[in-house]
């Protein structure tokens, strides 16, 4: 769910960093503080999120056909690499 969207019952979003999942359990760690925004007894729904990569768009959403970016490029460590005359 890493880059998606809580959404309490209130219909206030909140922004998922990163989640952990050990298999029995998951653990959803969020950008803000949701203290007194989110009880423990509400139910809330979860976005899946995506990282804008080429990969995570087909492998995880299924959805190739669709990406909108440039999955050929090099990426910038690359392309540094390249203008500096590095081999």
């Amino acid at each position: 769910f890493a880059h998606g969207v809580v959404q309490n019952q209130a219909g206030k979003k909140f922004i998922i960093r990163d989640d952990k999942s050990d298999g029995f359990s998951r653990r959803i760690h969020l950008w803000q503080d949701v203290t007194g925004l989110i009880s423990a007894e509400e139910t809330v729904t979860l976005i899946a999120g995506c990282d804008r990569r080429f990969a995570t768009c087909r492998d995880k959403f299924s959805n190739a056909v669709n990406f909108q970016g440039f999955p050929d490029l090099a990426d910038d460590a690359a392309l540094i690499h390249i203008a500096r005359g590095g081999q």
